[in-house]
């Protein structure tokens, strides 16, 4: 009898340990997220979002189907999968790449009153919080290439 009343103890303690595990391990991760007040700007165009971009320990996150629209693409989750389908072309933004820093210059501080603008000899751009390193070409004009990826400026900008 004292066996069985030990199997027995036993076995309740492992299945309570067991289960208190399980438990601890389903139980869904906290995160503390805030609406980003974000103004979405496409081709030079403000745009609004139906649904408000979140920032999540210091990530922005955006909807996925509503800035992928504003882009011209279709989304399509099947499966686990999200399939992203370019509808329309890009405006092509390279038809000038490069440009004179003092005109840069002057481009920007009209584009972007309120940032800290700075270009450097060796085409180390601050713009704001940003910095770009552009390439300088041998007529000493800077490569705008990395402004027009990242949307600082466009082809109706130059």
């Amino acid at each position: 009898m004292k066996k069985q009343f030990v199997k027995t103890t036993a076995t309740l303690l492992i299945g309570m340990v067991l289960g208190s595990v399980t438990i601890a391990a389903a139980a869904p991760e906290v995160l503390q997220a805030s609406i980003a007040k974000l103004k979405i700007v496409v081709n030079g165009k403000e745009q609004k979002l139906n649904n408000s971009p979140l920032l999540i320990n210091g990530t922005t996150y955006l909807p996925v189907r509503e800035v992928a629209g504003l882009l011209g693409s279709e989304i399509d989750f099947n499966k686990g999968t999200i399939k992203i389908d370019q509808k329309k072309a890009q405006p092509s933004v390279n038809s000038i790449k490069s440009i004179k820093g003092q005109d840069l210059l002057e481009i920007l501080g009209k584009k972007y009153p309120d940032f800290k603008i700075s270009l450097s000899e060796e085409g180390l751009l601050n713009l704001g919080d940003n910095v770009f390193h552009l390439t300088v070409n041998a007529d000493s004009t800077y490569d705008v290439t990395p402004l027009k990826d990242v949307g600082f400026i466009s082809s109706s900008d130059l």
